[in-house]
């Protein structure tokens, strides 16, 4: 439909948009890869598992820094 068009794009049919922001103390309380699972979820896509593995990757080296 037509509607689902607009709000692929970001906008409604009447041009006003949704936008969905995050502080720093979300990343503290959450977590990074509860970050992206929760936007991705919020556009309706995928985690992108590229940055999955860069937060594990970046935890790993976290890990033997300790």
């Amino acid at each position: 439909t037509g509607s689902s068009a607009h709000a692929a794009s970001g906008g409604s049919e009447d041009g006003t948009y949704i936008c969905y922001a995050m502080g720093p103390r979300a990343a503290l309380e959450i977590g990074r890869k509860q970050l992206i699972y929760f936007c991705a979820e919020v556009l309706d896509e995928q985690a992108d598992p590229t940055m999955l593995a860069e937060i594990d990757d970046s935890l790993l080296e976290e890990s033997l820094t300790l």
